[in-house]
């Protein structure tokens, strides 16, 4: 069973994170503690951006013929002791909090837990996120992923950075005949990254850049040896076709799962993410695990329609049909949990 405590302070809504008596989270008999005690601060506000942050940014690189499969993961956080509810933007019609610029020609961009016209805002090659960034480490986390073609068998990507990223993991699936370059353009000087690691994941190996990555100074990758469009993806299960579909993973404000990297990997939500870009190897029914976190993510859902409706930012029928979209898949979820066993 799972409950959420949230309340309203100031117009800003605040949640606990998903407080689980029982279900997959707990491997012995699925029993969890007695009596679970949170807390739920609420904050002022503030339009002063200072305090906002990226700690940690998990990038990865995958390959189809022709083209790159980008997915990105932001962890923001909040130095002030203050909710940062944002400002106005030119051409946007709704307060923005945060700004994530995508390089050029970036195409099928798609969000884990919303859409542009809903939660996000898009003004040319800019993604706003319009929702307040709370105090505190790890307060906000935007997932992305999109596309960049490429002719011939090389590509150049320059990732314009808009805040300071404390470690940024870039991750760049193999090829045969794969050779990357990284490097930041800082104060004219251009800064070489070498590759720190390799690592495997779920069967894929990765090429591995760690380091800071300082603000206002794009980030180049110089990519040669890639698949050219109508040639076949040299490696096992090449030639199962991209999951255009956002696939059940981790909520990306679950506060339960860390995201970062090396020993301290929250593996769950990299796994997640490398599934999303990475062509799939093979089809399996989703896991316990899966379902659940797709059911809490649901819930999150109807709670920001909820709000938005309330709030008069979303008509009576737009509000009904989407509640009623996001109704049925947790029926479905509920159901398949109930075929398996998987969900209390």
């Amino acid at each position: 069973h799972y409950y959420l405590v949230e309340t309203e302070y100031g117009g800003i809504r605040y949640t606990t994170p998903i407080l689980a008596f029982s279900g997959p989270d707990f491997t012995e008999g699925r029993v969890g503690p007695d009596r679970i005690n949170s807390s739920l601060p609420v904050y002022e506000t503030t339009t002063d951006t200072g305090g906002v942050h990226v700690s940690r940014a998990n990038w990865i690189i995958e390959h189809e013929p022709g083209s790159l499969l980008i997915g990105q993961v932001f962890t923001f956080g909040n130095h002030n002791d203050r909710t940062f509810i944002g400002a106005a933007v030119e051409g946007i019609d709704a307060p923005v909090t945060l700004a994530l610029p995508l390089p050029e020609n970036a195409r099928n961009v798609e969000f884990q837990d919303g859409a542009v016209g809903d939660l996000y805002r898009r003004r040319g090659q800019i993604l706003y996120d319009t929702r307040p960034v709370p105090p505190g480490e790890g307060s906000r986390r935007i997932f992305v992923r999109y596309q960049l073609d490429f002719d011939g068998d090389s590509a150049e990507i320059t990732f314009p950075v808009a805040y300071a990223i404390t470690l940024l993991n870039l991750l760049v699936a193999d090829l045969p005949e794969l050779e990357v370059e990284v490097s930041q353009a800082d104060a004219a000087l251009e800064a070489p990254i070498e590759p720190t690691a390799q690592d495997t994941i779920q069967g894929v190996l990765f090429h591995r850049w760690s380091a800071p990555v300082s603000v206002d100074a794009p980030l180049r990758v110089g990519l040669r040896g890639l698949i050219a469009a109508g040639r076949r993806d040299p490696r096992p299960g090449g030639e199962t076709r991209l999951d255009r579909e956002m696939p059940v993973a981790a909520p990306a404000l679950d506060a339960r799962i860390p995201l970062a990297f090396g020993s301290f990997v929250g593996l769950t939500l990299l796994a997640a993410l490398v599934a999303t870009v990475q062509r799939e190897r093979s089809r399996r029914a989703p896991t316990a695990e899966q379902l659940a976190a797709r059911r809490e993510a649901l819930i999150a859902q109807v709670a920001r329609l909820d709000d938005l409706h309330a709030l008069g930012e979303l008509d009576e029928r737009a509000w009904q049909r989407k509640r009623a979209r996001l109704k049925e898949e947790a029926l479905d979820i509920a159901q398949a949990g109930q075929e398996t066993g998987s969900l209390q």
